[in-house]
Protein backbone atom coordinates (compact mmCIF):
# COMPACT_ATOMS: atom_id res chain seq x y z
CA UNK A 1 0.00 0.00 0.00
CA UNK A 2 1.38 3.10 -0.77
CA UNK A 3 1.77 6.62 1.17
CA UNK A 4 -1.46 7.75 -0.05
CA UNK A 5 -3.33 5.53 0.01
CA UNK A 6 -2.35 4.99 3.86
CA UNK A 7 -2.95 8.87 4.36
CA UNK A 8 -6.56 8.81 2.80
CA UNK A 9 -7.39 5.82 5.25
CA UNK A 10 -6.10 7.69 8.10
CA UNK A 11 -7.58 10.84 7.24
CA UNK A 12 -10.96 8.93 6.73
CA UNK A 13 -10.39 7.68 10.54
CA UNK A 14 -9.67 11.26 11.63
CA UNK A 15 -12.86 12.55 10.14
CA UNK A 16 -15.14 10.08 11.97
CA UNK A 17 -13.45 10.46 14.97
CA UNK A 18 -16.31 11.00 17.50
CA UNK A 19 -17.50 9.61 21.06
CA UNK A 20 -20.94 8.91 22.33
CA UNK A 21 -20.43 7.87 26.51
CA UNK A 22 -17.33 6.27 26.30
CA UNK A 23 -17.79 3.69 23.37
CA UNK A 24 -14.37 2.04 21.58
CA UNK A 25 -16.63 -0.16 19.58
CA UNK A 26 -15.13 1.22 16.55
CA UNK A 27 -11.68 0.10 16.91
CA UNK A 28 -12.84 -3.35 18.91
CA UNK A 29 -10.57 -5.98 17.37
CA UNK A 30 -8.22 -3.70 16.20
CA UNK A 31 -6.49 -2.65 19.39
CA UNK A 32 -6.49 -4.42 23.05
CA UNK A 33 -6.06 -2.33 26.26
CA UNK A 34 -5.05 -4.37 29.42
CA UNK A 35 -8.00 -4.99 31.85
CA UNK A 36 -6.71 -7.10 34.33
CA UNK A 37 -5.96 -4.56 37.11
CA UNK A 38 -5.14 -6.08 40.50
CA UNK A 39 -8.33 -4.73 42.13
CA UNK A 40 -11.91 -4.85 40.44
CA UNK A 41 -13.41 -1.19 40.55
CA UNK A 42 -17.33 -2.30 40.34
CA UNK A 43 -16.66 -5.53 43.01
CA UNK A 44 -15.32 -2.83 45.44
CA UNK A 45 -18.24 -0.09 45.17
CA UNK A 46 -20.68 -2.98 45.63
CA UNK A 47 -18.64 -4.35 48.78
CA UNK A 48 -19.49 -0.44 50.66
CA UNK A 49 -23.00 0.39 48.94
CA UNK A 50 -26.12 -0.68 49.99
CA UNK A 51 -29.65 0.30 48.11
CA UNK A 52 -30.63 2.36 50.88
CA UNK A 53 -27.15 4.51 49.94
CA UNK A 54 -27.49 7.77 48.54
CA UNK A 55 -25.03 7.53 45.38
CA UNK A 56 -23.82 10.02 43.13
CA UNK A 57 -21.80 9.11 39.90
CA UNK A 58 -19.40 12.45 39.50
CA UNK A 59 -18.25 12.76 35.62
CA UNK A 60 -20.91 9.86 34.48
CA UNK A 61 -19.74 9.67 30.55
CA UNK A 62 -22.75 8.35 29.19
CA UNK A 63 -23.88 6.67 32.14
CA UNK A 64 -23.22 2.96 30.96
CA UNK A 65 -21.31 2.20 33.99
CA UNK A 66 -23.77 3.74 36.44
CA UNK A 67 -26.55 1.83 35.03
CA UNK A 68 -24.70 -1.43 35.31
CA UNK A 69 -24.83 -0.87 39.15
CA UNK A 70 -28.40 -1.43 39.23
CA UNK A 71 -28.85 0.75 41.92
CA UNK A 72 -32.37 1.93 42.92
CA UNK A 73 -32.79 5.21 40.77
CA UNK A 74 -34.55 7.02 43.54
CA UNK A 75 -31.22 7.09 45.25
CA UNK A 76 -28.72 7.64 42.57
CA UNK A 77 -27.59 10.81 40.88
CA UNK A 78 -24.92 11.78 38.21
CA UNK A 79 -23.35 15.16 36.63
CA UNK A 80 -21.87 15.31 33.45
CA UNK A 81 -19.71 18.25 31.67
CA UNK A 82 -19.42 17.41 28.22
CA UNK A 83 -22.35 18.37 26.00
CA UNK A 84 -23.19 15.22 23.48
CA UNK A 85 -23.19 13.02 27.00
CA UNK A 86 -25.05 15.36 28.56
CA UNK A 87 -28.04 15.15 26.03
CA UNK A 88 -27.44 10.94 25.95
CA UNK A 89 -28.01 11.23 29.85
CA UNK A 90 -30.76 12.84 29.37
CA UNK A 91 -32.39 10.64 27.34
CA UNK A 92 -31.33 7.94 29.08
CA UNK A 93 -31.17 8.55 32.70
CA UNK A 94 -33.45 11.43 33.31
CA UNK A 95 -36.64 9.29 32.42
CA UNK A 96 -35.91 6.59 35.05
CA UNK A 97 -35.46 9.01 37.71
CA UNK A 98 -31.90 9.44 38.30
CA UNK A 99 -30.88 12.75 39.17
CA UNK A 100 -29.02 14.09 36.74
CA UNK A 101 -27.33 17.79 37.01
CA UNK A 102 -24.99 19.58 34.01
CA UNK A 103 -21.60 19.70 35.56
CA UNK A 104 -17.67 20.38 34.16
CA UNK A 105 -16.56 22.26 37.34
CA UNK A 106 -15.40 19.81 39.75
CA UNK A 107 -15.04 22.78 42.45
CA UNK A 108 -18.73 23.70 42.17
CA UNK A 109 -21.02 20.63 41.90
CA UNK A 110 -24.70 22.01 42.05
CA UNK A 111 -25.55 19.37 45.35
CA UNK A 112 -26.26 20.78 48.69
CA UNK A 113 -23.79 19.33 51.56
CA UNK A 114 -23.84 16.58 53.09
CA UNK A 115 -25.97 14.90 50.19
CA UNK A 116 -24.15 11.31 49.86
CA UNK A 117 -23.41 7.69 51.93
CA UNK A 118 -21.14 7.44 48.22
CA UNK A 119 -19.33 9.04 45.71
CA UNK A 120 -18.03 7.33 42.80
CA UNK A 121 -15.43 8.48 39.75
CA UNK A 122 -14.24 6.86 37.15
CA UNK A 123 -11.67 8.98 35.25
CA UNK A 124 -12.98 12.26 35.58
CA UNK A 125 -12.52 15.33 37.47
CA UNK A 126 -12.64 15.90 40.95
CA UNK A 127 -11.61 18.26 44.15
CA UNK A 128 -10.99 16.79 47.69
CA UNK A 129 -12.87 19.54 49.09
CA UNK A 130 -16.03 19.57 47.22
CA UNK A 131 -16.10 16.09 47.68
CA UNK A 132 -15.68 16.47 50.98
CA UNK A 133 -18.41 18.58 51.26
CA UNK A 134 -21.19 16.83 49.70
CA UNK A 135 -20.26 13.70 51.57
CA UNK A 136 -22.13 12.86 54.60
CA UNK A 137 -20.50 11.98 57.67
CA UNK A 138 -18.68 8.45 57.19
CA UNK A 139 -19.38 8.45 53.45
CA UNK A 140 -16.99 7.07 50.48
CA UNK A 141 -15.00 8.06 47.98
CA UNK A 142 -14.45 5.31 45.16
CA UNK A 143 -12.24 6.61 42.20
CA UNK A 144 -10.48 5.10 39.43
CA UNK A 145 -8.18 7.69 37.76
CA UNK A 146 -5.83 7.40 34.50
CA UNK A 147 -2.79 8.33 36.03
CA UNK A 148 -0.34 11.04 34.50
CA UNK A 149 2.19 8.38 32.55
CA UNK A 150 -1.00 7.39 30.89
CA UNK A 151 0.26 6.20 26.88
CA UNK A 152 3.31 8.48 27.32
CA UNK A 153 5.48 6.14 24.64
CA UNK A 154 2.61 6.97 21.97
CA UNK A 155 2.20 10.16 22.38
CA UNK A 156 5.78 10.60 22.37
CA UNK A 157 6.25 8.50 19.36
CA UNK A 158 3.40 11.18 17.22
CA UNK A 159 3.85 14.47 19.28
CA UNK A 160 7.57 14.30 20.86
CA UNK A 161 8.32 16.92 23.76
CA UNK A 162 4.32 17.21 24.84
CA UNK A 163 3.75 18.06 28.50
CA UNK A 164 1.84 15.42 30.57
CA UNK A 165 -1.80 17.26 30.63
CA UNK A 166 -1.98 16.00 34.45
CA UNK A 167 1.36 15.98 35.59
CA UNK A 168 -0.16 15.82 39.50
CA UNK A 169 -2.24 12.86 38.33
CA UNK A 170 -0.96 9.61 40.55
CA UNK A 171 -1.29 8.05 43.29
CA UNK A 172 1.60 9.20 45.90
CA UNK A 173 0.40 13.23 45.19
CA UNK A 174 -3.42 12.40 44.87
CA UNK A 175 -3.29 10.63 48.15
CA UNK A 176 -1.55 13.02 50.00
CA UNK A 177 -3.97 15.57 48.63
CA UNK A 178 -6.86 13.55 50.39
CA UNK A 179 -5.11 12.80 53.31
CA UNK A 180 -4.23 16.97 53.43
CA UNK A 181 -8.02 17.28 52.97
CA UNK A 182 -8.68 14.88 56.08
CA UNK A 183 -10.13 11.86 54.27
CA UNK A 184 -9.32 8.41 55.96
CA UNK A 185 -7.35 6.33 52.91
CA UNK A 186 -9.01 2.65 53.04
CA UNK A 187 -7.38 1.22 49.81
CA UNK A 188 -4.61 3.09 47.32
CA UNK A 189 -3.27 0.65 44.47
CA UNK A 190 -1.73 1.61 41.39
CA UNK A 191 -1.06 -0.02 37.95
CA UNK A 192 0.99 0.17 34.46
CA UNK A 193 -0.96 -2.18 31.71
CA UNK A 194 0.25 -2.69 27.90
CA UNK A 195 -2.33 -1.22 24.89
CA UNK A 196 -1.49 -2.38 21.78
CA UNK A 197 -2.80 -1.02 18.53
CA UNK A 198 -2.63 -3.72 15.29
CA UNK A 199 -3.45 -1.40 12.82
CA UNK A 200 -2.21 2.98 12.65
CA UNK A 201 -5.73 3.66 11.73
CA UNK A 202 -7.15 2.40 15.24
CA UNK A 203 -4.32 4.47 16.31
CA UNK A 204 -5.37 7.40 14.73
CA UNK A 205 -9.31 7.36 15.66
CA UNK A 206 -7.86 6.88 19.33
CA UNK A 207 -5.36 9.78 19.31
CA UNK A 208 -8.15 11.87 17.87
CA UNK A 209 -10.49 11.07 20.77
CA UNK A 210 -8.05 11.59 23.35
CA UNK A 211 -7.20 14.91 22.23
CA UNK A 212 -6.07 15.92 25.64
CA UNK A 213 -3.42 13.73 25.98
CA UNK A 214 -2.64 14.06 22.29
CA UNK A 215 -2.98 17.98 21.78
CA UNK A 216 -2.44 19.27 18.09
CA UNK A 217 -2.88 16.15 16.96
CA UNK A 218 -3.57 15.19 13.08
CA UNK A 219 -2.72 13.23 10.36
CA UNK A 220 -1.22 15.78 8.11
CA UNK A 221 1.18 17.27 11.29
CA UNK A 222 1.71 13.77 12.29
CA UNK A 223 2.21 11.84 9.07
CA UNK A 224 6.03 11.03 8.66
CA UNK A 225 6.19 9.63 12.20
CA UNK A 226 3.01 7.59 11.57
CA UNK A 227 4.49 6.14 8.35
CA UNK A 228 7.21 5.34 11.18
CA UNK A 229 4.53 3.54 13.29
CA UNK A 230 2.92 1.17 9.93
CA UNK A 231 6.79 -0.18 9.82
CA UNK A 232 6.59 -1.17 13.19
CA UNK A 233 3.65 -2.76 12.78
CA UNK A 234 4.54 -4.37 9.32
CA UNK A 235 7.58 -5.73 11.17
CA UNK A 236 6.17 -6.54 15.14
CA UNK A 237 2.39 -6.66 13.91
CA UNK A 238 1.45 -4.00 16.64
CA UNK A 239 2.89 -0.41 18.22
CA UNK A 240 2.38 -0.63 21.79
CA UNK A 241 2.46 1.61 25.10
CA UNK A 242 1.16 1.84 28.76
CA UNK A 243 -1.89 2.49 30.50
CA UNK A 244 -1.35 4.15 34.45
CA UNK A 245 -4.34 3.71 36.31
CA UNK A 246 -4.86 4.47 40.28
CA UNK A 247 -7.21 3.18 42.79
CA UNK A 248 -8.54 5.62 45.64
CA UNK A 249 -11.36 4.61 48.53
CA UNK A 250 -11.55 7.10 51.07
CA UNK A 251 -13.77 7.77 53.51
CA UNK A 252 -15.37 10.65 55.56
CA UNK A 253 -14.64 10.85 59.25
CA UNK A 254 -17.27 10.37 61.73
CA UNK A 255 -14.27 12.25 63.93
CA UNK A 256 -15.80 14.71 66.68
CA UNK A 257 -13.45 17.63 67.65
CA UNK A 258 -14.53 19.55 70.52
CA UNK A 259 -12.80 21.89 73.26
CA UNK A 260 -12.36 20.59 76.65
CA UNK A 261 -15.06 23.52 77.51
CA UNK A 262 -17.65 21.37 75.65
CA UNK A 263 -17.42 18.30 77.20
CA UNK A 264 -16.21 19.04 80.89
CA UNK A 265 -16.95 15.73 82.39
CA UNK A 266 -13.86 14.19 80.06
CA UNK A 267 -11.69 16.61 82.27
CA UNK A 268 -10.27 13.46 84.04
CA UNK A 269 -10.37 10.91 80.97
CA UNK A 270 -8.11 13.68 79.25
CA UNK A 271 -5.86 14.07 81.78
CA UNK A 272 -5.00 10.79 82.04
CA UNK A 273 -4.71 10.35 78.35
CA UNK A 274 -2.20 13.01 78.18
CA UNK A 275 -0.53 11.58 80.78
CA UNK A 276 -0.05 8.36 78.97
CA UNK A 277 2.07 10.23 76.59
CA UNK A 278 3.66 12.46 78.24
CA UNK A 279 6.09 12.16 81.36
CA UNK A 280 4.34 14.89 83.28
CA UNK A 281 2.56 13.95 86.27
CA UNK A 282 -1.57 13.70 85.80
CA UNK A 283 -1.68 16.67 88.55
CA UNK A 284 -0.20 19.03 86.16
CA UNK A 285 -2.67 18.84 83.31
CA UNK A 286 -5.65 18.89 85.55
CA UNK A 287 -3.74 22.12 87.29
CA UNK A 288 -4.14 23.54 83.29
CA UNK A 289 -7.60 21.86 82.39
CA UNK A 290 -9.42 23.02 85.68
CA UNK A 291 -7.82 26.85 85.25
CA UNK A 292 -9.29 27.05 81.86
CA UNK A 293 -12.83 25.23 82.79
CA UNK A 294 -13.21 27.78 85.51
CA UNK A 295 -12.19 30.64 83.10
CA UNK A 296 -8.51 31.48 84.98
CA UNK A 297 -7.02 31.34 81.46
CA UNK A 298 -8.23 30.93 77.99
CA UNK A 299 -5.26 28.64 77.05
CA UNK A 300 -7.28 25.57 76.03
CA UNK A 301 -7.43 21.76 75.39
CA UNK A 302 -8.46 20.12 72.37
CA UNK A 303 -9.48 16.99 72.13
CA UNK A 304 -10.60 14.82 68.58
CA UNK A 305 -12.72 11.69 69.29
CA UNK A 306 -13.50 8.63 67.78
CA UNK A 307 -17.04 7.91 69.28
CA UNK A 308 -16.27 8.15 72.74
CA UNK A 309 -12.30 7.20 72.69
CA UNK A 310 -10.13 10.11 72.37
CA UNK A 311 -7.71 9.54 69.72
CA UNK A 312 -5.81 12.74 69.31
CA UNK A 313 -5.78 15.89 71.50
CA UNK A 314 -3.63 18.75 72.48
CA UNK A 315 -3.23 21.81 74.58
CA UNK A 316 -1.85 25.50 75.59
CA UNK A 317 0.00 26.41 77.65
CA UNK A 318 2.02 29.91 78.94
CA UNK A 319 5.65 28.04 78.59
CA UNK A 320 6.15 24.45 76.88
CA UNK A 321 9.53 23.77 79.44
CA UNK A 322 12.25 26.34 77.41
CA UNK A 323 14.39 28.94 78.41
CA UNK A 324 12.70 31.14 75.80
CA UNK A 325 9.85 32.75 78.69
CA UNK A 326 8.98 35.63 76.02
CA UNK A 327 7.34 33.76 73.24
CA UNK A 328 3.97 32.18 74.33
CA UNK A 329 1.42 31.38 74.49
CA UNK A 330 2.92 27.31 73.34
CA UNK A 331 0.88 25.00 71.91
CA UNK A 332 1.56 21.19 73.67
CA UNK A 333 1.11 17.95 74.35
CA UNK A 334 0.35 17.41 70.50
CA UNK A 335 -0.41 13.47 69.82
CA UNK A 336 -2.12 10.85 67.48
CA UNK A 337 -2.45 7.37 68.62
CA UNK A 338 -0.59 5.53 66.00
CA UNK A 339 -3.46 3.69 63.87
CA UNK A 340 -4.90 7.39 63.66
CA UNK A 341 -1.95 9.14 62.02
CA UNK A 342 -1.99 10.33 58.64
CA UNK A 343 -5.65 11.26 58.78
CA UNK A 344 -5.28 14.74 58.87
CA UNK A 345 -6.56 14.45 62.84
CA UNK A 346 -3.20 16.67 64.18
CA UNK A 347 -3.46 19.23 61.61
CA UNK A 348 -7.51 19.89 62.16
CA UNK A 349 -6.50 20.38 65.77
CA UNK A 350 -4.16 22.78 65.41
CA UNK A 351 -5.90 24.57 62.75
CA UNK A 352 -8.70 24.65 65.59
CA UNK A 353 -6.43 25.41 67.90
CA UNK A 354 -5.21 28.87 66.04
CA UNK A 355 -8.97 29.62 64.85
CA UNK A 356 -10.02 29.85 68.56
CA UNK A 357 -6.59 31.74 70.26
CA UNK A 358 -7.33 34.42 67.25
CA UNK A 359 -10.94 34.56 68.15
CA UNK A 360 -9.62 35.98 71.06
CA UNK A 361 -7.33 37.97 69.95
CA UNK A 362 -4.28 35.69 70.83
CA UNK A 363 -1.93 35.73 68.62
CA UNK A 364 0.78 34.72 67.30
CA UNK A 365 1.19 31.03 68.76
CA UNK A 366 4.13 29.14 69.15
CA UNK A 367 5.38 25.73 70.02
CA UNK A 368 8.58 23.61 70.37
CA UNK A 369 9.33 20.59 67.91
CA UNK A 370 11.62 18.20 66.56
CA UNK A 371 10.07 17.65 63.38
CA UNK A 372 10.79 19.47 60.54
CA UNK A 373 8.10 19.63 57.42
CA UNK A 374 5.23 18.40 59.29
CA UNK A 375 3.95 21.91 61.15
CA UNK A 376 4.69 23.87 57.76
CA UNK A 377 1.90 22.64 55.88
CA UNK A 378 -0.57 23.95 58.70
CA UNK A 379 0.84 27.48 58.05
CA UNK A 380 3.44 27.68 61.15
CA UNK A 381 6.95 28.90 60.38
CA UNK A 382 10.33 28.44 61.79
CA UNK A 383 11.40 30.79 64.01
CA UNK A 384 14.49 30.32 66.00
CA UNK A 385 16.05 27.40 68.07
CA UNK A 386 15.35 27.06 72.05
CA UNK A 387 16.92 25.56 74.83
CA UNK A 388 14.78 22.95 76.29
CA UNK A 389 15.08 22.56 80.33
CA UNK A 390 16.75 19.99 81.33
CA UNK A 391 17.81 19.07 77.90
CA UNK A 392 21.20 18.72 76.08
CA UNK A 393 20.15 19.51 72.84
CA UNK A 394 18.58 22.61 71.64
CA UNK A 395 14.92 22.24 69.74
CA UNK A 396 13.17 23.97 67.19
CA UNK A 397 10.78 27.06 67.80
CA UNK A 398 7.99 27.27 65.43
CA UNK A 399 5.35 30.34 65.38
CA UNK A 400 1.86 31.10 63.90
CA UNK A 401 0.98 34.38 62.97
Amino acid sequence: MTSEELRMIWKKEESIAQIKGWDFSHIRGRYEEEDSLPWDYERIIHQLLCDSMKLLDCDTGGGEFLLSLHHPYGNTAATEGYSPNVQLCRETLLPLGIDLRECADASHVPFDDNSFDMIINRHGDFDPSEIRRMLKAGGYFVTQQVGSENDRELVDAVLPGTEKPFPHNNLKEQREVFEKAEFDILMAKEAFCPIRFFDVGAFVWFARIIEWEFPGFSVGKCFDRLLQLQRIIESDGKIEGTTHRFLLVARKPVYTYITLREKPELKETAAEWFHSKFNVPIEAYLECMGDYLDEKTEYGWYLCLDGERIVGGMGVIENDFHDRKDLFPNVCAVFTESEYRCRGIAGHLLNMVVEDLRSKSISPVYLVTDHTGFYERYGWEFLCMVQGDGEPEMTRMYIHR
